[in-house]
């Protein structure tokens, strides 16, 4: 894999040998699978890496990705070529709300909802005539209010979620951090006489627990899936990471006890 980025920045990577080497990950959607890229850096370049021109490549020299960065921020049209064949548009553009204190990319075309109660909420265009399950929200819940843990919570969501006999499929997946632990569940599932893929993701900071879910009328998984992965990516809550890209991410997929028929 080779991240290019402009030549200030290669030569910036060169003179800086003698800081610590970090790793910075990227997360991709390719062939159906979400893989965890990693690619060394001089921990002097760190600052660097997320603007300006970007291109990353497959270990085989396949391009996956390009476009700009603008401080940590995609910006305008990037490209992703999740499969030989395939080529996905996406305009990016930032929101930031200072009083929340989060950062955020997301496709330009979206319409942002305003929201006293969440963070941050968006619906986009849909071919279906029905509206009210087609939506990207962020909300968030004290811990000592719900007196859950984060396990406890994803068990609640994934209880509810089963007790509906319209799941079609699933997939359920934990990502690992370091001390931190993230759930990302799909669901199709039938609602109104219509296929509806659902994608949902949680985690946990500063006594918060984060509940991401995207929900839109089935098809183009791929460009669905690049979209949610590279929003959680760009989250900031005051400046700070949500989901970093300088630690290892491993993935464990899960089993649901109560409907290990229905697991796709």
């Amino acid at each position: 894999m080779n991240l290019n980025k402009k030549l200030i920045i290669l030569i910036f990577i060169v003179f800086s040998c003698g800081d610590r080497t970090i790793k910075y990950e990227y997360t991709i959607y390719r062939d159906g699978k979400i893989e965890f890229l990693r690619e060394p850096f001089n921990e002097g370049s760190k600052e660097f890496i997320e603007k300006g021109d970007f291109v990353m490549d497959s270990p085989d020299g396949d391009t996956l990705m390009l476009g700009k960065y603008s401080n940590g921020f995609k910006v305008g049209r990037w490209e992703y070529f999740p499969n030989d064949s395939q080529t996905v548009n996406i305009d990016w553009t930032i929101y930031e709300n200072e009083k929340s204190g989060i950062s955020i990319n997301y496709p330009s075309d979206w319409k942002l909802i305003n929201s006293s109660q969440r963070p941050f909420q968006a619906v986009f265009s849909t071919e279906s005539e029905i509206k009210e399950d087609k939506y990207f929200i962020l909300s968030f819940y004290l811990k000592k209010s719900i007196n859950m843990t984060l396990d406890e919570y994803w068990n609640l969501y994934n209880s509810r979620t089963h007790s509906n006999d319209s799941v079609k499929s699933y997939l359920l997946r934990k990502f690992s951090q370091d001390s931190s632990e993230y759930y990302l569940s799909t669901y199709t599932v039938n609602k109104n006489n219509e296929e509806v893929f659902i994608m949902n993701f949680l985690g946990e900071s500063d006594g918060k627990i984060y509940d991401i879910t995207y929900s839109s009328l089935k098809g183009e998984v791929e460009k669905k899936f690049i979209v949610f992965l590279d929003m959680i990516r760009s989250i900031r809550f005051n400046g700070i990471r949500f989901f970093s890209p300088f630690k290892e991410t491993k993935i464990i997929e899960l089993n649901w006890p109560s409907k290990p028929d229905r697991k796709s």
